[in-house]
């Protein structure tokens, strides 16, 4: 989402960029006050939207970090932890995944939710019921 959001403001801008250079142009002949204070203005746009593209490359590397973090720590704890166990078979059955990266990320074995052949990773792995 981030990275689209990105995209977007980075194309906006460049099209603005271009806009900013024709109305430039056409601002030439009426005066240098008014061109003096176009091109502060333009040039604060322009800034504005680069930090703007910056922030939010920074926030999605962060957040993408800190998803990782917690889903691993729901992995982890799986067979320990019954909140995280609900946790991580309610976002597994959403997601239609298994494990952070595959059904391996479990030890000693996955999950009931990762038998699912409709996932986008799931095992094949049958285990016995003790």
């Amino acid at each position: 989402m981030f990275k689209t959001v990105s995209l977007g403001v980075l194309v906006d801008g460049l099209l603005l960029l271009v806009l900013e250079a024709v109305a430039f142009f056409a601002q030439l002949p009426v005066g240098k006050r008014n061109l003096k204070i176009f091109a502060a203005l333009l040039t604060f746009l322009v800034i504005c939207e680069t930090f703007f593209v910056f922030f939010v490359v920074a926030v999605t590397a962060s957040s993408r970090q800190d998803i990782f973090e917690t889903v691993s720590s729901y992995v982890i704890l799986y067979y320990a932890d019954s909140a995280s166990q609900a946790s991580m078979d309610q976002l597994q059955n959403q997601l239609k995944c298994c494990g952070v990266y595959t059904h391996s990320d479990y030890i000693p074995k996955a999950p009931e939710t990762c038998l699912d052949q409709n996932r986008v990773t799931y095992t094949r792995i049958y285990y016995r019921q003790e």
